[in-house]
């Protein structure tokens, strides 16, 4: 049927995705600490930065879904330049 959504959703893969990288990334920060490897430790932080910018690109969605009357004021600069950067 038309307007029915099906599946887990874009929402649902995000988080999927953030939680995924979060423990991807106490793994790695756990196995760096046992082998005292800065490489592991250091692709742990690349993990934890993935997790970040999923969970920055689900509010940009989320904003997007929005109506323009909603919450973005175009023009007054609330959130254009902001999800941006």
């Amino acid at each position: 049927m038309k307007g029915e959504k099906k599946g887990i959703g874009i929402f649902g893969l995000t988080v999927l995705g953030i939680a995924l990288n979060l423990l991807l990334c106490a793994v790695k920060f756990g196995a760096g600490a046992v082998s005292h490897s800065v490489t592991i430790t250091a692709d742990g932080w690349n993990s934890l930065t993935d997790a970040g910018t999923s969970a920055i690109t689900m509010l940009g969605l989320w904003a997007a879904g929005c109506g323009a009357e909603d919450i973005i004021r175009l023009g007054t600069g609330d959130w254009n330049g902001s999800l941006a950067c």
